[in-house]
């Protein structure tokens, strides 16, 4: 999956095996995929400190809120086998991975540079800004964006930020100090804003003017293979 028709798709589930029984199992939207994940890291710090009754704990815990049902499937978690448990807890992990990686997302596209929190920073900050900047633009409610898939929303996030960067230029071309002018030519350019690495094509970087200093002088005198015939 990497487009935005599959992350819309609502046929997005998976099956699991609990009591002897299978059950059909939709994938979680934004606001439950954002429960999951905090369940998901609960299951793997118990894991790594070897606590058998934690990761137990956070094995039920998960599977509760994955599944949210009438309560059969919450009675049908009460008589599982544990391998049953463990195998539906994978099966739903992996369901509930993420599918696509939109460029802004990409760690390769987008590098984060190491530095000191701001003294504002709180835990979950990260998702509070999906939700704020979906808001702002769109106007919809907090309950309405937790019920998009989440790489819907993070491909709504990349159309409005490279909207903004649009909008911005468009207010730029309006001011005299965004273009430099040439002396030679006697004519004014329109100087772009930088883009965030993300926008820029890896295998094609941005050109850029060279400064005149460092231009060959001279004559240029080419090789056999250069020759016109």
């Amino acid at each position: 999956m990497g487009g935005y028709l599959d992350a819309a798709d609502d046929r997005q589930a998976g099956q699991i095996s609990l009591a002897g029984q299978t059950i059909i199992v939709p994938r979680a939207r934004l606001g439950l995929h954002l429960q999951l994940g905090r369940r998901a890291i609960e299951f793997d710090d118990a894991a790594q400190a070897g606590n058998v009754a934690g990761l137990l704990a956070a094995c039920a815990r998960y599977l509760t809120a994955a599944l949210q049902g009438d309560g059969t499937e919450v009675l049908l978690l009460s008589e599982a086998t544990g391998p049953e448990l463990l195998g539906a807890y994978a099966g739903l992990r992996r369901l509930n991975a993420w599918r696509a990686n939109p460029a802004w997302l990409d760690p390769k596209r987008n590098p984060i540079t190491p530095g000191a929190k701001p003294p504002y920073h709180y835990e979950g900050r990260f998702w509070a800004t999906w939700v704020h900047e979906i808001a702002s633009r769109y106007g919809w409610s907090r309950e309405q964006i937790f019920q998009l898939w989440p790489e819907e929303a993070a491909y709504y996030l990349q159309e409005i930020q490279l909207s903004l960067y649009h909008e911005r230029e468009d207010e730029r071309a309006l001011s005299k100090v965004s273009y430099r002018y040439n002396k030679s030519t006697k004519t004014s350019s329109f100087v772009p804003s930088p883009k965030a690495p993300w926008m820029v094509n890896p295998d094609k970087p941005e050109a850029r003017p060279v400064n005149p200093k460092y231009l060959p002088v001279g004559l240029v005198i080419p090789t056999e293979d250069e020759t016109p015939q």
